[in-house]
């Protein structure tokens, strides 16, 4: 079972959570040959940039399932996905299929289920602790999505993608819905609480990023401890 098989394997470490902003393209990316590592959706595609391998790579979103499913697939890494997309993946000891849960709340036993937090950074922060990190530094949450004015209606992908660090993150002509900030931030509360609890540390090293939940601090500082 591949929770359990990453259930403490990384124990008291410092690990960075791998957003999708474009404020990855100011970021110091050698880092992550330096330490583990979450990505999530496509995230994958930052990966044969560098020799260390993710931990982890979550993803929960129905769409981002339909359209990249098979490439998620096809990693050689723990994947953490939908249970909704089973069909899409084969029955293998690397992929975690997690089933909805209607109660919002931080898994920190992560079972078989969780709710979606209306992010895939809440499956990446349970994902951390599930792994026992002391310390998550997240990198590239810019929380500044150019469609978050009309939150769960779905958009189609323009010609160019601004909204991530690869402008051909999402190519053009896909339907995917706009992002629900405020749920975003209400499952940041939750892990931050949770964490917090545990006494143990998140850290928002975004350049430049809109998110207020979380602890700020920059990059150098924080793997420099």
């Amino acid at each position: 079972m591949t929770l359990d098989r990453l259930r403490g394997s990384e124990n008291g470490q410092t690990g960075l959570i791998v957003a999708s902003g474009p404020s990855l393209r100011r970021t110091d990316l050698s880092v992550l040959d330096r330490h583990p590592y979450i990505l999530m959706n496509r995230g994958y595609v930052l990966m044969d940039s560098y020799e260390r391998a993710p931990s982890l790579i979550c993803a929960h979103d129905p769409d981002v399932l339909k359209h990249f499913g098979a490439e998620l697939a096809a990693l050689p890494v723990p994947l953490m996905v939908s249970r909704d997309a089973a069909d899409l993946f084969d029955r293998r000891e690397n992929v975690a299929f997690l089933r909805y849960q209607l109660r919002w709340r931080f898994a920190k036993h992560l079972g078989l289920s969780s709710h979606h937090g209306y992010t895939a950074m809440f499956w990446a922060l349970q994902g951390a602790y599930l792994l026992g990190w002391q310390k998550a530094v997240i990198i590239g949450m810019d929380h500044n999505h150019s469609s978050a004015g009309a939150p769960s209606a779905y958009e189609t992908t323009g010609q160019v993608d601004t909204n991530h660090f690869d402008p051909r993150y999402f190519p053009q002509g896909l339907s995917l819905r706009n992002p629900v900030l405020r749920g975003n931030e209400y499952s940041y509360a939750l892990a931050r609480a949770a964490w917090d609890r545990a006494g143990r540390d998140v850290v928002d090293c975004t350049i430049d990023g809109k998110c207020d939940i979380f602890r700020k601090s920059e990059l150098a500082i924080e793997l420099g401890r």
